[in-house]
């Protein structure tokens, strides 16, 4: 039982509320991987805090389990379930397959085009997308798989009300349901919305959170521009980068490989779509019809933006251009 080790059972994120006008600056979350319950949040109430946490919990998480789980006060036996990656061979859990995490993405090339135009990125009669849905970074699907030909996007809503304040959705299109987003890719590479535009529409979204949204993307290209990296923004000034976070941020967590399970999948996709959970290291993504659609990568939405999703994960299905946006969240 000691030998076994706490990655196998639990997952470590953060956090951050930077903004807020009080209270902790973030919390670093421990979730179990069966069920993506948090069983651990702690407050940081500072940057020296929230790097020590950060620190300590992803050390700690790479050794032994029990030992884990009592330095961080999580109840409960080390023989609990350990989720979809790992299968019971007696007392003991094994990975029933290593799960293909892809490579992450550190350095631009002319496979990628970070922030890119929103008029490269939507339809030309379809721009007001740019309003709700700010574009991150561009990707060749070649860089995934060679034989793959186009481009695909990954977007972060304004605010995530875009996203779950639609329960009426189901019934207004195939390709709508909560937290996924679903677009045609035209043969210029731009996005079509295929929901009803109406749902994307949300006059009650505040102008104060827009202008925010906003300041926060034009702090992170400012950022870029000046430094040629993703580095975190200074919270009174997102020109420039946070004192004492300087380290390189990834602008792709994962590209190419298979997503894994999240609380992404506790969303049923749109009627258009179905969602496989047969396989218990990852789940299969396809149309109605059987299609698979390709997992091109996924990444953390915050580092570009304060209130991003902890993951924007996106799927293509390149024969038709059909592309599905879906999110996990803490």
């Amino acid at each position: 039982m000691a030998n076994i080790a706490a990655d196998a059972l639990y997952e470590v994120t953060y956090r951050s509320t930077w903004g807020a006008t009080d209270g902790p600056i973030g919390h670093l979350v421990i979730r179990r991987l069966d069920d993506h319950e948090v069983v651990a949040e702690v407050p940081a109430a500072s940057e020296e805090e929230a790097r020590d946490l950060i620190e300590r919990a992803e050390t700690q998480v790479r050794g032994d389990a029990s030992a884990f789980e009592s330095a961080w006060g999580i109840a409960g036996e080390l023989i609990a379930d350990p989720g979809p990656d790992v299968v019971r061979i007696g007392n003991l859990k094994e990975p029933a397959r290593d799960r293909s995490t892809g490579v992450r993405v550190t350095e631009i090339d002319e496979r990628f085009t970070i922030f890119p135009e929103s008029s490269e990125v939507f339809a030309a009669d379809q721009q007001w997308l740019a309003q709700q849905l700010h574009p991150l970074i561009s990707v060749r699907l070649s860089a995934v798989e060679s034989g793959m030909h186009g481009v695909a996007h990954f977007l972060s809503p304004v605010d995530d009300e875009l996203l779950f304040q639609r329960p009426e959705a189901g019934q207004r299109s195939d390709y709508m349901a909560e937290n996924w987003l679903i677009f045609q890719t035209d043969h210029h590479g731009q996005y079509r919305y295929l929901g009803d535009p109406d749902a994307l529409k949300l006059g009650d979204l505040s102008s104060g959170v827009r202008e925010r949204a906003q300041a926060e993307l034009a702090g992170a290209k400012t950022r870029w521009e000046s430094y040629g990296r993703l580095l975190w923004g200074d919270a009174n000034d997102p020109a420039k980068p946070r004192e004492g976070w300087g380290e390189d941020i990834a602008f792709i967590d994962q590209l190419g490989g298979e997503p894994g399970y999240g609380n992404w999948t506790g969303y049923p996709p749109p009627q258009a779509l179905s969602l496989d959970t047969g396989d218990p290291v990852s789940p299969v993504l396809t149309t109605a019809a059987g299609k698979p659609l390709r997992f091109i990568g996924a990444t953390a939405g915050y580092p570009w933006r304060e209130a991003g999703a902890d993951a924007i994960l996106l799927f293509v299905e390149s024969e038709s251009g059909l592309v599905a946006l879906t999110f996990d969240w803490s």
